[in-house]
């Protein structure tokens, strides 16, 4: 982190932001992104007790150039456990400035790297 970024950089093929969601869903997760290149992401989710490789996914495309907000459906049901954020980092850096998650019914979760 610099500066009150978070600057994703891959060392593998599928490099990611975990976190653990503490609610369930559905829900909408937003964050807010820059990258040089652009690409395709996906926004995962790990309900408590499932092998990773059962995970469910919601698809999302990062454009290229200046910052910009993404927002992805979560239709899943029930705790989410963990959250991934996937982001295109393999071959650039990924910027984050925040990522906010928002259920259905619930509180809100935010992680703030920037304060504007």
């Amino acid at each position: 982190m610099k500066q009150g970024i978070v600057t994703v950089v891959g060392t593998g093929d599928s490099p990611f932001l975990g976190i653990g969601a503490g609610t369930q869903g559905p829900a909408v997760v937003t964050f807010r992104a820059r990258c040089a290149q652009g690409g395709q992401g996906k926004v995962e989710w790990i309900p408590p007790g499932t092998d990773p490789d059962q995970a469910k996914s919601a698809s999302f495309t990062l454009k290229p150039g200046d910052w910009q907000t993404v927002t992805t459906a979560i239709p899943a049901p029930g705790p989410f456990g963990i959250l991934r954020v996937h982001l295109p980092a393999q071959n650039q850096s990924v910027e984050i400035d925040w990522i906010e998650l928002k259920p259905n019914s619930g509180k809100p979760r935010r992680w703030d790297f920037q304060k504007h």
